[in-house]
């Protein structure tokens, strides 16, 4: 017996949007895990309860756009038939996977990743990020194989791919926080803390005060910036981008050039330096403290 059922949507429809919205996918897994740097669980289950829809992005549109030319190119590259499927856990129901790419016996699969020249490089260099590794181990997890591809592509003739062996350790915590998120958030539509666990609640006083005046100062610096930059723009009319000097408020203007940064990873990669000599001269690490608006 499989221990997967197949549900026969078709990506991108309205359909396959309200089957998301019901079930924990495997990109919403790294979200409850707070391994997406972009999103989170509160943010997962507002989509799922309110169906708030994200921001397509320029680089989204880019990924959404290029899917079936990086899948075509899968397809001739390997001379398989690749389709993309949508699956749903039969031991946990409530787990769907949206599938880029699989063979017809559903054995052979990869997840697609049409990125940008900096997250190609680091994949040429063989890094994964956590979120696509928690990703297709919850894919694995739901079509009950041992290993699939992670397929980067910036065009068809940059791209990359990656094999993913599943991890065991992973699949335990997917199962773990999938379930508990499910049965505690989205069953009784309850929302999880917005701000994560890994942050302590301060209720004193005295402290709000403080956090209060340090907000109403912040507001006024954001504005205050606002109009500097405002002023700078209307003045460049006058400076003509060239150095020179206000003297009857004691003013100067100075244009200043600065050294692009260095691509560590592209460096690294030419010199074949490995991440442990790097680290020899890595200086100590430090902390600092930051507040931010919420």
């Amino acid at each position: 017996m499989n221990c997967f059922k197949e549900i026969h949507i078709e990506q991108g429809t309205e359909e396959w949007l309200l089957y998301r919205r019901s079930h924990i996918m495997a990109t919403d897994s790294a979200k409850i895990m707070n391994k997406n740097p972009w999103s989170s669980a509160y943010n997962c289950y507002i989509e799922k309860i309110e169906g708030k829809k994200n921001f397509i992005t320029e680089a989204m549109q880019r990924g959404m756009d290029l899917e079936p030319k990086a899948r075509d190119c899968l397809i001739e590259n390997f001379e398989v038939i690749l389709k993309p499927k949508v699956f749903e856990s039969v031991k946990h129901p409530f787990m769907g996977a949206s599938l880029d790419a699989i063979s017809d016996d559903n054995k052979i699969l990869y997840e697609i990743k049409c990125v940008g020249e900096k997250t190609m490089q680091k994949a040429l260099n063989g890094h994964v990020d956590p979120m696509y590794t928690i990703q297709c181990n919850k894919q694995m997890l739901i079509m009950g194989l041992k290993s699939m591809f992670l397929f980067y592509y910036y065009n068809n003739f940059l791209n990359h791919l990656i094999k993913i062996d599943i991890d065991e350790t992973i699949i335990k915590a997917i199962i773990k926080s999938d379930t508990k998120f499910w049965n505690e958030h989205i069953s009784p539509q309850v929302p999880p803390e917005k701000y994560g666990e890994n942050y302590e609640r301060i209720e004193n006083e005295k402290a709000n005060n403080l956090a209060q005046q340090w907000l109403e100062w912040h507001l006024k610096e954001k504005e205050a910036k606002n109009a500097k930059e405002n002023i700078l723009k209307q003045l460049e009319k006058y400076t003509d981008h060239k150095n020179c000097i206000f003297p009857e408020v004691g003013l100067k203007y100075q244009v200043i050039e600065r050294k692009g940064a260095v691509d560590w990873n592209m460096a690294c990669s030419t010199w074949e330096v490995t991440e442990e000599e790097l680290d020899k001269f890595r200086k100590n690490k430090s902390n600092y403290q930051k507040l931010s608006e919420m």
